[in-house]
């Protein structure tokens, strides 16, 4: 092997390690990933379940982000995509894009704040923003998911353009009923007359009436004709499937002991509070493409999180085979628990444009995605992702979350509220 190739194999693997070292903030957050119990419910009505017109609920002030843990794999994916609407100023697209999703976090009603103020209702938009100063849980945690905006400080200045003072907010008690209904419909309201429309579609599927709903973002007219085009399906449910028992030879809820039993050899254990993160090489059963395996354990659950990273894709700049190799997992995926509950597969949405710029893109963040999220009948969760590390070069990482996961994050924010509230 040349100096050349050693370097770049040693720089590869350097990178790997740090890659499964960061994976340990993915244990705990919605991001790129990946919490989900079920399809996302959407945002609820504060007047109540069954709202025929959620959108106008929204214009009207009374939409609130009711969805917990279940919902916060949808957010992570779509994360990306939201802050790219709010720094576009596509506020009806970022309105429309935070209700199907629902999840409850202060962010989430910053974003439906300057979409309501964008879009004229200001009286909704205050609402917005003393909800977002309310929210009891914030992306501004354990660890940063605000994406450079720091909500309590936004919220509070645009409260104060409205002319309201933030220490007058008062709020009623958030409903805790769901709105089984993901549509959104803003055909009676018309967009601001002085929002510029022009550049690639981008489409997406709503599940209650299976049909492409089109949105422009705002873009550079001369970009070429094949701009890429994003197409997100949220399905009710997977279809029924037998129950598994758990992945790669092991169980849900099997201890540190009983996975050692098998014959895993884990190794760099780091603890976190009432999780203990380890890596391996191999497991009872193993998928062919792995490079590594990072098993997350909880101290009252047992086993709850696998995550899988592959080998690295190289030579590949228009991203051909990884998206075969993703493709092919996919179709497994869908062959053992039906279709996915949420997908984003799209690229080119900023920087890197260009067909052979297809990993440069996946890794620099609001450029693209690859991922697909599915549901198991067990309750458990499943996370493809084909992942950028470079011009050329890509890999796999495929996220296994267990049945009480949600419950154990839950679990151990609220520890760390304590915590935090003890030291101050």
């Amino acid at each position: 092997m040349s100096k050349w190739g050693s370097s770049r194999l040693i720089s590869s693997r350097c990178s790997k390690i740090q890659f499964l070292l960061l994976v340990l903030k993915v244990a705990f957050l919605a991001t790129p990933v990946v919490t989900i119990g079920c399809a996302s419910p959407g945002a609820t009505s504060a007047s109540g379940p069954g709202s025929a017109d959620r959108f106008q609920s929204f214009l009207a002030g009374r939409s609130r982000l009711s969805c917990g843990v279940s919902c916060s794999g949808a957010w992570g994916v779509s994360m990306r995509r939201a802050k790219s609407l709010h720094d576009q100023g596509l506020w009806e697209d970022l309105a429309i894009l935070v209700l199907e999703i629902g999840h409850g976090v202060d962010l989430g009603y910053y974003y439906l704040g300057r979409s309501a103020e964008g879009l004229g209702e200001t009286s909704a938009a205050s609402m917005y923003y003393k909800l977002a100063l309310a929210e009891r849980y914030k992306c501004e945690g354990w660890f940063d998911n605000c994406l450079g905006l720091n909500v309590p400080t936004l919220s509070e200045q645009r409260l104060r353009s409205l002319g309201i003072e933030p220490q007058s907010v008062g709020l009623q008690e958030k409903p805790v009923s769901a709105n089984q209904n993901n549509s959104v419909t803003a055909s009676n309201h018309q967009r601001p007359k002085d929002r510029i429309i022009k550049g690639p579609k981008i489409e997406e599927t709503t599940p209650a009436t299976d049909t492409v709903r089109s949105y422009e973002r705002l873009g550079d007219s001369a970009q070429p004709a094949a701009a890429p085009k994003t197409n997100i399906r949220l399905n009710s449910s997977p279809r029924s499937v037998a129950r598994p028992q758990g992945v790669f030879g092991l169980i849900w809820g099997e201890s540190i002991a009983a996975v050692r039993k098998k014959g895993v050899s884990l190794t760099g254990d780091r603890a976190d509070g009432r999780f203990r993160i380890f890596t391996a090489k191999s497991l009872p059963k193993n998928i062919s493409i792995s490079e590594n395996y990072l098993l997350v354990f909880d101290r009252d659950n047992g086993l709850q999180k696998i995550v899988v990273i592959s080998i690295n894709i190289f030579n590949d700049v228009y991203g051909f085979e990884g998206k075969e190799k993703y493709a092919d997992l996919k179709a497994g995926l869908v062959s053992k628990y039906g279709q996915p509950v949420s997908q984003l597969e799209s690229t080119g949405w900023k920087l890197w444009g260009e067909a052979d710029e297809f990993y440069q893109c996946l890794a620099y963040e609001g450029c693209g995605r690859y991922a697909a999220i599915f549901r198991t009948n067990e309750g458990a969760s499943v996370v493809l992702e084909l992942k950028g590390a470079g011009r050329g070069t890509g890999f796999l990482k495929l996220t296994y979350e267990g049945p009480r996961w949600g419950e154990a994050v839950d679990t151990h924010k609220v520890g760390n509220s304590r915590k935090d509230t003890d030291a101050l």
